[in-house]
């Protein structure tokens, strides 16, 4: 499924390497993310620890 499918406060992890904002954090690939929302062409998500991130819409996710 892709990211912007999933609803507020989903629990989702990747299933490609996202692509990110030129400036975006580098996140460790197996972990379960948060989403937030959809911001144009990015999604916001958090971590576990509360630190946002913004991956392509488009990217592949399987929600948990």
């Amino acid at each position: 499924m892709k990211l912007y499918e999933l609803n507020r406060g989903s629990k989702f992890k990747l299933n490609e390497a996202p692509s990110q904002p030129p400036d975006g954090e580098t996140s460790e690939f197996d972990q379960v993310f948060t989403f937030q929302g959809t911001d144009g062409m990015y999604c916001k998500v958090d971590t576990k620890n509360n630190e946002r991130h913004y991956f392509a819409a488009w990217t592949e996710v399987t929600e948990v």
